[in-house]
């Protein structure tokens, strides 16, 4: 592994800041030009792009925005027009206009700017284009890097996303490992949803410096919902699941989740992580999905995270890990963690550095010794169930059927915060010399009002 290859958290913050600044002067050059959200993400990322991969064109954009040249705007289409980026992503028709060739100009003075500011600005920058561009749900970042910290990494490894947006998870996993490692090796596969998805990921990937390649998309469009697409024989390290905005792809009808693929031996994946909604884990709906993570025991934790780290999402989060082949440690037992009542840094959008280390650190003792210890932190609960206790949980009595539980809130119950016994009799005995005193001075006032009574 690299050595200094982590940020200390006043480099991350500053760097954090300075994504979030940039961000927000690139989009705001692009709406005072009349550019909409969506396209400006795509057009950012395609500034990104050249300046990463296309050297010549981006010495020619330098050189006319330098000379405020009416051509600037011509050479931005036909640079992005040798992407054949397909339907709405394809270069503007505005290239013979002089106002968008001065955009232009500003906006290869701003990207060469957030150049100088290092790699990992730059890559931050091309992740928050890559969200509003969007426009939709996709992967909190902070999430994506709380999901790479709790699987791990080898120098090696092959990765699987069949719920592409952003392609934000592919790129975290792979960055964690390009970062961490001195010859790494990442393989991946996704697929995408419509024209406009599958250029946001693509160009996402590429300014990461991955091939999108192994990208694919839907061939129609409005199939949001669909089995998982052939991947022959190939075997995955990790495979990614983000199912909060489409809860039904995991629904048993019609097939859509592929409960015999995944249950299948020898596994083609080592680790599965799916984040779900809350709802999806208890209740009558999505049993088929609760029993056979139970019923399989490839269950190995479930952590319910902060609503604040989903602006858009409404209900509660979880994130479950899964392992076709559990250590002996864990078998028959699952982690619940709550980490619902975190606080969460609104600037940053992301858990203090310190409790998403002590989320990590409960599941890692917990993979490896099948033990945990009391988090330290204020609002983090956890604790360990049985399977068999899991299998019963919320079965009526007298009914031969299975209940398959899995909501974190049922299992994980707050210790009570310990009392300090002599500190509350002094705080009853302060009240009660209170209530002496008070019950003496309205004593006297009535005294006086009765007096005044007799006098008139």
């Amino acid at each position: 592994m690299k050595e200094g290859s982590g940020w200390r958290d006043g480099e991350r913050k500053d760097s954090e800041r300075a994504i979030v600044n940039y961000t927000r002067k690139v989009l705001s050059l692009f709406k005072a030009y009349g550019i909409p959200e969506t396209k400006a993400g795509i057009y950012g990322l395609c500034f990104l792009f050249i300046q990463r991969s296309m050297p010549d064109y981006w010495m020619v954009l330098r050189r006319a925005g330098k000379a405020r040249s009416s051509d600037a705007a011509g050479i931005f289409q036909e640079a992005i027009g040798n992407l054949a980026l397909p339907g709405e992503c394809a270069p503007p028709k505005e290239s013979g206009l002089e106002e968008f060739s001065e955009m232009v100009w500003k906006l290869t003075t701003l990207f060469e700017d957030i150049s100088l500011n290092g790699e990992n600005v730059r890559m931050g920058v091309s992740d928050r284009l890559a969200e509003a561009a969007h426009r939709g749900y996709s992967t909190p970042l902070p999430v994506a890097d709380l999901i790479v910290e709790l699987v791990g990494s080898l120098p090696w490894m092959t990765f699987y996303d069949p719920v592409c947006r952003t392609g934000s998870l592919l790129v975290r996993c792979a960055r964690h490992i390009i970062q961490n490692y001195s010859e790494p090796y990442v393989s991946f596969r996704g697929t995408v949803s419509g024209d406009e998805d599958y250029c946001i990921t693509w160009l996402n990937l590429a300014v990461n410096g991955l091939e999108g390649g192994g990208i694919e998309r839907f061939s129609d469009s409005a199939d949001r919902v669909r089995s998982f697409p052939d991947v022959g024989d190939d075997q995955f390290d990790l495979v990614l699941l983000d199912l909060v905005e489409w809860p039904e792809y995991i629904r048993p009808e019609g097939g859509r989740f592929p409960y015999d693929e995944f249950k299948g031996y020898p596994a083609r994946w080592d680790s599965l992580v799916m984040l779900v909604p809350g709802k999806a884990l208890a209740g009558r709906s999505y049993t088929d999905l609760r029993e056979w993570l139970v019923e399989s025991d490839a269950l190995e934790a479930i952590v319910r995270l902060p609503n604040g780290l989903f602006p858009s999402i409404r209900v509660d989060v979880d994130l479950l890990l899964i392992c076709p082949e559990k250590p002996m440690e864990t078998k028959g037992r699952i982690l619940f963690v709550d980490a619902s009542g975190l606080p969460v840094d609104r600037g940053r959008k992301a858990l203090a550095d310190e409790q998403a280390r002590t989320i990590v650190n409960l599941y890692s003792t917990f993979h490896r010794k099948g033990e945990i210890a009391a988090p330290g932190i204020p609002d983090l609960h956890c604790q360990v169930v049985s399977t068999r206790e899991i299998e019963l949980r919320g079965v009526p009595a007298g009914s031969r059927g299975r209940g398959y539980d899995l909501d974190v809130s049922h299992y994980v119950v707050p210790e009570p915060e310990p009392v300090d016994l002599e500190a509350e009799f002094a705080r009853l005995a302060g009240y009660k010399h209170r209530r002496g005193v008070l019950a003496r001075e309205m004593e006297e006032q009535m005294e006086w009002v009765l007096e005044r009574i007799r006098r008139e």
